[in-house]
C-alpha cells in the first residue's frame, strides 16, 4: 500500500512500464524513509548518553525508579527490536508485500 502522493502514473502501458514504477515508487519511498531512520537512530543514541549520565547525577533509589520508569511506563525496553511485519530488511530498503 503507498500514499497517494507517492503513486506513479504513465500513459505508457504493459508489464515492464509497471515494474518500472513499483520500483520508483519503492525508491521514492526508500528516500522517504531515510531521514526518519537517521532521525531515530539520532535520538537513540541521545537517550542513551543521557542514561548513561544518570548515575552520576541521581541517587540510587530514585536511578532505580527511573529505570523501572523507563522500561514500563514510555516502552524503551527492547527498543527498537520487537517490529513485527514493519521491520525493514537487512539490506536497509523497503519492500512492498505484494
Amino acid at each position: 500500500m503507498v500514499r497517494k502522493s507517492l503513486r506513479f502514473g504513465s500513459t505508457v502501458k504493459g508489464h515492464r512500464a509497471g515494474q518500472i514504477l513499483l520500483r520508483a515508487q519503492s525508491q521514492l519511498l526508500n528516500e522517504r524513509i531515510r531521514p526518519i531512520h537517521f532521525t531515530l537512530d539520532a535520538l537513540k543514541d541521545k537517550v542513551d548518553q543521557t542514561v548513561q549520565k544518570l548515575p552520576s547525577l541521581l541517587p540510587s533509589s530514585i536511578l532505580e525508579e527511573v529505570s523501572n520508569f523507563r522500561e514500563q511506563g514510555i516502552g524503551l525496553k527492547g527498543y527498537g527490536q520487537d517490529q513485527g511485519d514493519r521491520s525493514i530488511p537487512d539490506d536497509g530498503l523497503w519492500h512492498p508485500s505484494s
